[in-house]
């Protein structure tokens, strides 16, 4: 018997069966939809059926991040606007909801590169109390509350600066599109990305669930069986929460399927009831939680299992506005899935473990702050991000690879750098895959953003301060109002003035056009410290220098994890200094970082029918 809940999880069955970009979908379900049953069936030649498509919404691309994850959907809000890719040319495909339009973006070259634009008026009107991840009366406030990026400004080509698309393009599909008008005084956009639940069709069955092949015939003795949710087709686990005592609130898109299920249970003695329902908001919670006790009674506890739901004994995961409305949602999820990213593989007896990440203070905690002092300042420090044992593991490996390979003090008086650290220990992989990582890039660079290198700064003592700099000083001027590049810096040891800690030009990245830095402006920087497990995170532009380390006998040890927008050619090259072997053992997010993904026809292998990795 092989039973599956789809493939919405496998980056491989999403590129092979709905586009060839479709494993850049934000998953909005637990990661163990992997296809593994669909792979085995079709190994033995079963037929598939109604593969190619998915259940989903439209997000903002920020999304990918945990206080984002997994709302609030934008289906409304595009069927007023006016979608766009990165050219401003616009989607020309009719859609009627999000669902549709999520398909339709999946079986793009680029579903990351589609800002949507409406009047801000449009706005208002959609977000108001839909699908809010917060507190508040509308789920778009709470959208950039949250630090989600959403532009304004009037007229179309200068929200095209601000969306970094060609002007007259935009301006020309705004006016060809039904929505907003190029001229109105106030536009909104924002960057979406389509977001997937699951996916539709499996393996081919009989009506008795014997898997078929592709010209009819049975395979003796293999059946198959769906996924478990609430409907018809996935009534496991209403019936074991039935069989347990539980009153439950059968919910599904399809009110027959709801209503059989309930019906079931009732048969066998137990209290239950069918609603149609796609519960998102606290609102709808609200109306459902209403409706539930109208049909069982009131209850001290209604479980109301629904798509993606499939863990009996744990009542976790549910934001607190859902918990607000005395839903307790079964839901398997953990803090890897709702930052947006995988967790990384178990690599041995360092401090490779989900479980130390997850539990790292930085990880749940709200980054609005760093994101208004990265706007304001051009830097953040966010503190604790890493444990003690990670430093410690961090830096004795670093320790141990800088007394191996490097000439001491080889860039300079009292200064050592290490460089290519993505093949010289698993703890800088570690540092890689960290969600904090991402959800600065993110922000910073966009999604799709690259690791240009990875490398450490050791400051010894005695050490000079380094030539004032922005990180970007490579690209020719003028430069365009957003960052081209950014930083972060792991601190393994405290870092203070004496011993050479980071000094910025606060707020000079708002300025910075490109060309020769005034070396003059060294005076008004100011050293930017933090004590060890702390990141400091700053823009490409932004002018700043290494400080001289002062004291006797004080190392400051730092490992600089430097990215750069997906189009930009990288510091280091990945393709040859990771040696070959390493490669397949490499998370994809890695092989992400290491520019191993295409992107807007970039990176490709013997033309554009190449897709997803090498």
């Amino acid at each position: 018997m092989l039973c599956d809940g789809g493939f919405q999880a496998s980056r491989e069955l999403l590129t092979r069966y709905v586009g060839p970009q479709a494993s850049d979908l934000v998953l909005r379900a637990a990661v163990t939809g992997t296809g593994d049953a669909l792979r085995m069936a079709l190994a033995v030649v079963a037929a598939a059926a109604g593969l190619g498509r998915c259940y989903g919404h439209i997000l903002s691309r920020d999304a990918m991040r945990k206080d984002l994850w997994p709302y609030p959907v934008l289906d409304a809000l595009c069927q007023q606007g006016v979608i766009v890719d990165r050219w401003g040319r616009p989607l020309v495909a009719g859609f009627a909801d999000g669902i549709r339009l999520a398909n339709i973006l999946a079986r793009t070259e680029d579903p990351r590169g589609w800002p949507v634009v409406v009047t801000e008026s449009e706005w208002k009107r959609h977000g108001a109390g839909r699908s809010a991840p917060g507190e508040g009366a509308s789920a778009y406030a709470d959208l950039e509350r949250l630090g989600g990026r959403v532009c304004r400004a009037d007229g179309a080509r200068r929200l095209a600066a601000e969306l970094s698309l060609p002007p007259d393009s935009l301006a020309e599909a705004i006016e060809r599109c039904p929505g907003p008008s190029a001229a109105a005084d106030a536009l909104v956009g924002l960057p979406i990305v389509p977001g997937s639940t699951f996916t539709t069709g499996g393996i081919a069955v009989r009506a008795d669930g014997a898997v078929v092949t592709d010209d009819g015939s049975v395979l003796s003795g293999l059946f198959a069986r769906g996924g478990i949710q609430g409907g018809r087709d996935r009534r496991g686990v209403c019936l074991r929460l039935a069989a347990e005592g539980c009153a439950v609130a059968v919910v599904d898109l399809d009110a027959g399927m709801a209503a059989s299920t309930a019906q079931e249970i009732a048969a066998q003695g137990g209290v239950a009831c069918g609603l149609d329902a796609d519960i998102s908001d606290e609102p709808m919670v609200a109306e459902l939680m209403a409706r539930a006790e109208g049909e069982l009674g009131s209850v001290p506890q209604i479980a109301i299992c629904n798509a993606g739901i499939q863990q009996r004994k744990k009542l976790q995961g549910c934001p607190d506005w859902c918990l607000r409305g005395r839903l307790r949602t079964l839901h398997r999820s953990d803090r890897w899935r709702r930052c947006g990213t995988r967790p990384p593989a178990d690599r041995g007896e360092h401090i490779m473990r989900t479980e130390s990440q997850a539990g790292s203070p930085a990880t749940d905690r709200d980054l609005s702050g760093a994101f208004e002092d990265l706007e304001r300042d051009g830097y953040c420090v966010i503190e604790d991000v890493l444990t003690p044992a990670e430093v410690a593991a961090v830096r004795s490996r670093l320790v141990e690879v800088a007394a191996g390979i490097n000439p001491a003090w080889a860039e300079g008086p009292r200064n050592q750098r290490v460089y290519a650290l993505t093949h010289k220990g698993d703890e800088f992989i570690f540092l890689l895959e960290h969600p904090v990582l991402w959800a600065l890039m993110s922000r910073v660079l966009g999604p799709d953003f690259l690791l240009s290198s990875i490398t450490a700064n050791i400051a010894g003592p005695g050490g000079q301060a380094m030539m004032l700099h922005p990180d970007q000083g490579y690209i020719p001027p003028p430069w365009p109002p957003y960052p081209l590049v950014a930083n972060i810096m792991w601190m393994l040891d405290d870092f203070t003035e004496a011993n050479g800690a980071t000094r910025f030009v606060p707020g000079s990245h708002r300025q910075a056009t490109g060309g020769p830095t005034d070396q003059a402006l060294a005076s008004s920087a100011v050293a930017v410290t933090g004590r060890a497990g702390s990141v400091l995170c700053f823009d490409g532009r932004v002018l700043h220098q290494t400080g001289a380390n002062t004291t006797t006998d004080v190392l400051r040890h730092g490992v600089l994890t430097y990215c750069c927008q997906p189009w930009i050619r990288q510091q280091e090259n990945s393709s040859l200094s990771i040696p070959e072997a390493l490669w397949p053992k490499l998370s994809e997010q890695v092989r992400q970082l290491a520019g191993l993904k295409t992107y807007a026809g970039l990176g490709m292998i013997d033309g554009p029918a190449q897709s997803g990795f090498r």
